[in-house]
């Protein structure tokens, strides 16, 4: 009877051993899959924050590329703005240039005109003279006289001494606009200031003063060439230089980077002599100041 529960007992802890091992074995698989799962379920986590990082960068870079493609059509276009402006500089000093040597030009066309008139009036004069000789009448037999009262009044050139004051005038304006135009500013300056002060009442008085301020021009020296356009508006207020000496004082206010002075002068030069072709010039500086 004691044998027998003693197997008895014996058998009931076996199988209470055996339960509680099975639930151990049991226990140990669950948890590492329990913790497998998890792991999965974080692992997939990380790769969908993963994928979206990568997408956002992906982005950003589209973005930066698009902005340097931007930029590079903005340099472009810089570039292309720059050109434009230099070659519309590169124009308008051009036109300037053009401006100044057609004026120029104007004006020695002007003198050549002058001093051929001077010419054909002298040449006029020796005509007149030499039919006086051979018409007068030979009254009371003074013909002979008078002949010889005109020849010793007369230097041997048939000249008379005013027309010899003339030749002499007009061949040194010739000499020291020469000057000028062999870009001899300094001399032509000198030359020209002599010639008023020698020549004062001369019909060339007024073109010396104009070619002192183109030569102070010539010079860069604006002020000056300033004062002396001056000085052909105020004394020779008729003559045919002074709506070229108002064209060029307005020029040479703009170089001293007076555009005030300059539009004063401009627009004066218009309402003054406004079929001039001075004034045609002056509308068009008019609208680029």
């Amino acid at each position: 009877m004691q044998e027998g529960a003693f197997v008895k007992g014996l058998t009931g802890k076996m199988k209470k051993h055996a339960l509680l091992r099975d639930k151990v074995s049991i226990s140990a698989l669950f948890f590492p899959l329990v913790f497998l799962f998890s792991s999965c379920v974080a692992t997939q986590h990380d790769v969908m924050i993963l994928n979206q990082q990568i997408r956002t960068l992906n982005a950003q870079v589209h973005n930066l590329e698009k902005i340097r493609e931007q930029q590079a059509d903005y340099a472009a276009e810089l570039d292309s703005i720059r050109e434009e402006l230099k070659r519309l500089s590169g124009d308008v000093e051009e036109n300037r240039h053009l401006v100044q040597h057609a004026v120029e030009r104007d004006t020695l066309d002007q003198d050549t005109l002058k001093t051929g008139l001077a010419d054909l009036r002298e040449k006029v004069a020796r005509l007149y003279q030499q039919l006086n000789l051979k018409s007068s009448p030979d009254i009371k037999g003074n013909a002979s006289e008078n002949a010889d009262t005109r020849t010793e009044s007369y230097p041997p050139t048939g000249a008379s001494p005013k027309e010899q004051t003339a030749l002499s005038e007009k061949k040194l304006y010739e000499q020291i606009l020469a000057a000028y135009r062999e870009q001899q500013y300094d001399t032509a300056i000198e030359g020209f200031k002599k010639f008023i002060r020698t020549y004062p009442a001369s019909t060339l008085a007024d073109n010396a003063q104009f070619w002192i301020g183109e030569s102070y021009m010539a010079l860069k020296k604006y002020k000056e060439a300033i004062r002396a356009y001056q000085e052909v508006i105020r004394k020779y207020p008729t003559a045919n230089k002074v709506p070229n000496a108002m064209l060029k004082q307005a020029l040479a206010f703009l170089e001293e980077k007076d555009p005030v002075a300059a539009r004063i002068i401009l627009k004066k030069l218009i309402k003054k002599y406004p079929d001039s072709d001075e004034s045609r010039i002056a509308r068009k500086k008019l609208k680029a100041i």
